[in-house]
């Protein structure tokens, strides 16, 4: 058990670097627990995780906040969001980096590698706070039709991504305006190119593939250097397009793409589902984190500064986290997989910290791998 006491030390060194103005009897509660404290929570996927951990702390001396996450002392609900306004999301960016580069490990380049070992990541913007009440400095702002002016948090998010794999690996969010990420490579956006293209000859693949009782055909079609737009120092690039086609003749699907990457009868398979797996950051991200646990568009806490940002950020890190312990941390693995369902683990990681404190998390994961718990973990002595 290695990897996420590893990244826990991380955070907490990133947390204690969090701007800290307090004075005098304030300072009894070190800067970093107020960052590790909100995380805890969304990594637990539990809003009442410090609730009951405070209570746990009053009748066994100590809690899992300091056992599992190196939380010294809880803070209050009210003095955590204090204290996170005046920190700005991208002090995180250490934790997000260190992501980066476990994307080199053998089950992450078995995971997420594609087109010669190449990794995907993938783009998109997703709301994360919208009100017609709150707001703060970085909100933007847009008037609705009953008058009313709401404020709101758009996110640019970047995630890695894979064909044919269910997970995702969240990076460091960018809070900016939003951006067109819908257009792909369509005839109205891109008309010089498409003028080009009209009249040309096209290199052709068409594939049979048998799904359940049917068979689909997927025609793929493509044309190397053309230019991007009008002008003699455009951009030369390598324009495809795919179409499926169902055993009646109908188009189920059809959209283009420009890449720079060499296009051939052997590849141009591998490159379209590498451009269409770009949705997996709609369903795999923004969908889990919106509706599967995350409620990532909830207000833990909009504050006057960064609060908000701050939140989402650690909300999404605690997500990529997740990914990266299901790929890569044995222990974890095993209480997933005893688990069976994702939603049943997380259901288990809730309940049994509110009813017994574990030394570690190597306790911790085999108690929920095996089932059972050790009897002096439910009835310990007091730490006077």
């Amino acid at each position: 058990m290695e990897l996420l006491p590893s990244l826990l030390q991380g955070l907490r060194a990133v947390c204690g670097a969090f701007p800290d103005d307090r004075v005098g009897r304030g300072g009894n509660i070190a800067i970093a627990d107020f960052g590790l404290s909100a995380f805890s929570m969304f990594f637990m996927q539990s809003a009442s995780f410090l609730s009951y951990q405070r209570t746990l702390e009053k009748g066994h001396g100590r809690s899992n906040c300091q056992t599992l996450f190196g939380i010294d002392k809880i803070p209050s609900d009210n003095y955590i969001r204090d204290m996170l306004d005046e920190a700005d999301p991208a002090l995180l960016q250490p934790c997000f980096e260190r992501l980066e580069q476990l994307l080199v490990e053998p089950a992450m380049r078995q995971a997420f590698g594609r087109l010669g070992a190449r990794t995907l990541i993938a783009w998109d913007g997703t709301e994360v706070f919208c009100s017609q009440k709150l707001g703060c400095l970085h909100c933007l702002t847009r008037n609705r039709a009953n008058g009313k002016i709401e404020r709101y948090h758009p996110m640019l998010s970047t995630t890695v991504v894979a064909p044919g794999h269910a997970k995702v690996v969240p990076l460091m969010p960018e809070f900016i305006a939003p951006q067109d990420g819908a257009e792909n490579c369509k005839p109205g956006s891109h008309k010089a190119l498409y003028d080009f293209i009209n009249g040309a000859e096209l290199n052709r693949h068409d594939e049979k593939i048998r799904k359940r009782n049917t068979t689909e055909t997927f025609r793929y079609r493509w044309i190397e250097a053309v230019p991007l737009r009008e002008g003699k120092d455009a951009m030369l690039v390598n324009w495809i397009s795919c179409e499926i086609v169902d055993a009646n003749g109908r188009v189920k699907y059809a959209s283009a793409w420009v890449t720079s990457l060499p296009v051939s009868k052997h590849s141009v398979a591998e490159i379209v589902a590498c451009a269409r797996a770009r949705w997996k950051i709609e369903n795999e991200s923004f969908n889990v984190m919106k509706n599967h646990g995350y409620e990532l568009e909830h207000n833990f806490g909009h504050g006057k500064r960064f609060l908000a940002m701050t939140m989402a950020t650690l909300n999404l890190l605690a997500f990529a986290w997740h990914s990266a312990l299901d790929l890569l941390e044995p222990p974890w693995q095993a209480a997933r997989e005893a688990a069976v369902k994702r939603t049943s683990f997380f259901a288990h990681l809730a309940t049994l910290t509110v009813y017994a404190v574990f030394p570690s998390w190597h306790v911790f994961l085999n108690s929920l791998a095996t089932f059972t718990i050790s009897p002096e973990l439910l009835n310990p002595q007091k730490i006077e």
